[in-house]
């Protein structure tokens, strides 16, 4: 299901629209298909860090719906933004990103069909509006949510902000041969809570992501699944904090490899009593 705002002007329908279009395509992960359908140009968001998704469809006629309930000395530009509705809030708010600019560069307002009227850009009232939708759904899809696991919403932040960060990680630490760890995500069978994971084989330092609840440790002879957390109580004077002004990142100082990788196979950590299934992120939602 789609989620859809719509841009409008006060008294005037009148910009430039080359402009808009040229601004679309000069963004970040967007694509313009300028043919796509007769009546409508589309620009394409993909986003494959965080696997998102988003079109600005710029159309020849208003698909508004109510119209008439609202304000005349707003009008209707034929523009909208459509966004998957299930997804967490941290990849609506990358396309608020972008139409925040749209608006003050154009001088455009927002509408969705939640809100009483058209209003200047209000990333609270949107965003609002985006998870009070998304609520109601959830309330009358009970079992299709029951396909999703999920993630308290900060942790899940957390997460794309680590993936988004990801190469930056590297290029900064490639002097220590520090590479981010991957994740893997697992989830309770008759549940819907997921868990994060990382994977190391013993051989370089890692850089981890301090959400991270499960650790893998496998070096093609020892496998072991241990609680991050028990892990840490162990050896967080060997991790060095990367000080990123978001989230806790950690990285294995190059010194304490072998010491580590000792104290992970010598140590009796408590065994997961539970089943976990893999899963992928696209399966993970906020609530």
């Amino acid at each position: 299901m789609k989620f859809k705002y719509y841009f409008f002007k006060e008294n005037t329908r009148t910009y430039d629209k080359a402009d808009l279009l040229e601004f679309l395509n000069d963004t970040k992960y967007m694509s313009l298909d300028m043919d796509s359908r007769e009546t409508e140009k589309i620009a394409y968001y993909e986003n494959p860090d965080i696997e998102l998704s988003a079109q600005f469809i710029l159309g020849e006629k208003s698909v508004v719906k109510n119209t008439q309930s609202l304000s005349p000395k707003y009008l209707d530009l034929n523009i909208r933004v459509e966004i998957e509705l299930l997804y967490p809030n941290y990849k609506l708010g990358k396309i608020l990103n972008i139409m925040e600019i749209i608006c003050k560069r154009y001088n455009f307002c927002v509408y969705c069909e939640v809100f009483s009227d058209v209003m200047p850009f209000n990333r609270k009232k949107m965003i609002q509006a985006y998870q009070m939708i998304k609520q109601v759904y959830k309330e009358k899809h009970e079992e299709e949510f029951m396909h999703y696991a999920k993630i308290e919403p900060q942790t899940l932040e957390h997460v794309y902000q680590y993936l988004e960060q990801k190469e930056y990680l590297k290029e900064t630490y490639k002097e220590f041969n520090a590479d981010p760890l991957q994740f893997e995500f697992y989830r309770r069978p008759g549940s819907r809570q997921a868990y994060i994971c990382s994977k190391w084989d013993g051989l370089d330092p890692f850089i981890i992501l301090g959400d991270t609840q499960l650790f893998i440790y496998d070096d093609g002879i020892v496998r072991k699944i241990i609680r991050f957390d028990e892990l840490q109580k162990n050896i967080h004077k060997m991790l060095d904090v990367i000080d990123t002004g978001l989230i806790n990142i950690y990285m294995l100082n190059p010194k304490f490899i072998k010491k580590v990788k000792k104290n992970i196979i010598k140590t009796k950590y408590p065994e997961l009593q539970i089943n976990l299934r893999d899963i992928e992120l696209g399966e993970i939602l906020d609530l």
